[in-house]
Formats: structure tokens, sequence, C-alpha cells
């Protein structure tokens, strides 16, 4: 009678034992799961740029880019800007790198910089050239972010103007049909019957 008593208790005791547990990874398991979600969420958000679900933001590394360069130059003369870059991820690394076109020169201190992303605020790099021919010339950024071991791209152009803009000229022989408003190249052009001019 004892022993079966004893055995009774032993049994009831494993039972609540076991329901505690489960209770507990049951209250648990939410708290877990929405840690786990939003621990993905910053991570996408780091990767892909902090940004509202409504904003567009083209695929590619989260950053923008402005400058304060103005004006047209000759060539042989040496031009000097400040370029922003404001990127948008949590963290990770960045690095700019700046080429141009055949008619431009970059000074070599200005061909790259390494820029933390930590602190999500605008860095400032000053880039210093030199104008070699006439024409519309081309600065070419390209940012390169390196987030837990993804590398993902950046591409911006800033055009250069060296010399004087020629306008476009119009051929004499192009004329305005005035019904259609089309263009209409008007050519020289003689009648000839059997190899015979026509007056």
């Amino acid at each position: 009678m004892l022993k079966s008593t004893i055995q009774t208790i032993q049994y009831s005791l494993t039972a609540l034992l076991g329901l505690a547990m489960a209770q507990s990874a049951f209250a648990a398991g939410p708290s877990h799961t929405s840690s786990v979600q939003s621990t993905k969420a910053n991570v996408k958000a780091n990767l892909y740029g902090q940004s509202s679900h409504n904003h567009y933001r083209k695929p590619g590394a989260a950053v923008s880019f402005s400058h304060d360069l103005k004006g047209t130059f000759q060539t042989g003369q040496i031009g000097q800007f400040d370029l922003t870059a404001t990127e948008h991820h949590l963290y990770g690394d960045m690095r700019l790198h700046v080429s141009t076109s055949d008619g431009l020169r970059l000074l070599s201190s200005s061909e790259s910089a390494d820029i933390s992303m930590a602190g999500n605020t605008p860095h400032k790099m000053s880039v210093q050239f030199e104008t070699l021919a006439n024409g519309r010339q081309f600065i070419n950024v390209h940012a390169l972010a390196t987030i837990e071991g993804n590398v993902i791209h950046r591409a911006y152009t800033i055009p250069v103007q060296v010399g004087v803009v020629q306008p476009k000229t119009t051929p004499k022989n192009l004329v305005v049909d005035s019904t259609t408003g089309r263009a209409i190249m008007v050519m020289p052009a003689t009648e000839t019957i059997n190899g015979v001019p026509v007056q």
C-alpha cells in the first residue's frame, strides 16, 4: 500500500513538472520568435537600406550622391569639388572609387576613399581633376558597400563641360513641312528620260 502511494506521488510530480516546462516553453516561444524576426528584419534593413515599405529604392547599395561642381572649364584647367555620399545602412564599410573619361585626369589623392557606414551621416570626399580635351567629359563614381560579407554596388556620373558648347547646326537643305510639321531633307535632282535631262 505504501509503495503504491509513493509511486502515485512520483507520477503526479513528474506530470506536474512536465506541464510546467511545457507552459514555460509556450510562454517563451512567441518572444523568441519575435526576437529572431527582429534580427532578420535588422539584417535585411541594413543590407537593403533603411527605408519605408512605401518608398521605392533601386537595387544596389542604399547610397545617394550630390556635388557642388559648377560652371564650364578650359583645357588645361584644374577643377575641384566636394562629392557627398549619404548612405542609409546601419553598419558596414563602403569604398568610393572615382574614375574619369579620357578627356580628364584625376589628381592622385582623389581616386578613392574608405568609409565606415556606422552613424548614418553624410561623407564628403574632395575630388580634384585636370581637363585635357574639349567636349562633354564625365567623372564616374563607383560605391562598393560590404555588409556581412555581401558586396553591393551603386554608380553615379557627373558631367563636366570643357570648352564652349557648340550649338547644333541645322542643314541648309532641311525644311519643315507646314502641314505635318515634319522635317524634310531637300536634295538637288535632275529628271532624265532615256538618259536625256528634261528641261
